[in-house]
């Protein structure tokens, strides 16, 4: 069997065997499962004001938490309240406060 990476999956390739149990299968032919397939993560650029300098980042919200990265650093928080957006920027600004941003 050989494994693939495939955008948060995982691809499994096999022959069939030659006693096929698949209807319409023939002896030796190849199929492909998907296996453990994760969602796609959407990032989204981000620009905020810190100390009069624009700062610039990307966002993504995964389940109930906003992520927030540079190219310094990553931060995360649980989405509640105001909106992803708002918390990514708040995030935003505490890596460039700590000089990762």
């Amino acid at each position: 069997m050989t494994l693939w990476g495939f955008v948060g999956a995982t691809l499994s390739r096999s022959r069939a065997p030659e006693g096929c149990a698949y209807a319409g299968c023939a002896p030796g032919a190849a199929s492909t499962t998907f296996m453990n397939v994760e969602k796609l993560i959407l990032w989204t650029q981000i620009t905020t004001v810190f100390r009069g300098r624009a700062v610039d980042g990307s966002y993504a919200v995964e389940g109930g938490t906003v992520k927030v990265r540079t190219a310094n650093g990553e931060k995360t928080a649980q989405l509640v309240g105001p909106g992803a957006i708002w918390i990514a920027g708040r995030l935003l600004r505490e890596l460039a406060a700590e000089g990762k941003a």
